[in-house]
C-alpha cells in the first residue's frame, strides 16, 4: 500500500492467460482458473504477496503475460492497479525412439 490512507477489503484477481492452469496459491481461492484472495486489512507501506503455482498447458514461441489486479472498495477507480509479469515456457522435449 503506497497510498496515504490505509485499506481495507482489498480484492485481489488474477485470471490465468491463455495456456497457463493455476495449480494452487498461497492465499485465496482458484476457480474456474481464477484466483481471487479479499486482503482484511491493508496498512499504509505494507505489503502482502501472494505465490501462485501454475503450469503451461500449451507451448507458445512467445512469452505469455499475465497480469493480476486489486481493488479497493475505498478507492473510486475499477481496478485500482495492475502488475503484469511475464512467463517463457520452454519448447517440448522431442524424443526419437531408435528401433
Amino acid at each position: 500500500n503506497v497510498g496515504n490512507v490505509a485499506l481495507s477489503n482489498v480484492v485481489v484477481t488474477d485470471e490465468a492467460p491463455h495456456g497457463i492452469k493455476f495449480i494452487s496459491t498461497s492465499l485465496g481461492t482458484i476457480t474456474n482458473n481464477k484466483l481471487t484472495y479479499t486482503i482484511p486489512n491493508l496498512a499504509l507501506n505494507q505489503t502482502v504477496t501472494i505465490t501462485v503455482t501454475a503450469k503451461a498447458v500449451i507451448y507458445t514461441p512467445t512469452a505469455i503475460v499475465n497480469k493480476a489486479c486489486f481493488d479497493a472498495p475505498a478507492i473510486p477507480n475499477s481496478p485500482d492497479a495492475c502488475d503484469t509479469a511475464t512467463v517463457t515456457v520452454n519448447p517440448p522435449l522431442c524424443l526419437k525412439l531408435d528401433g
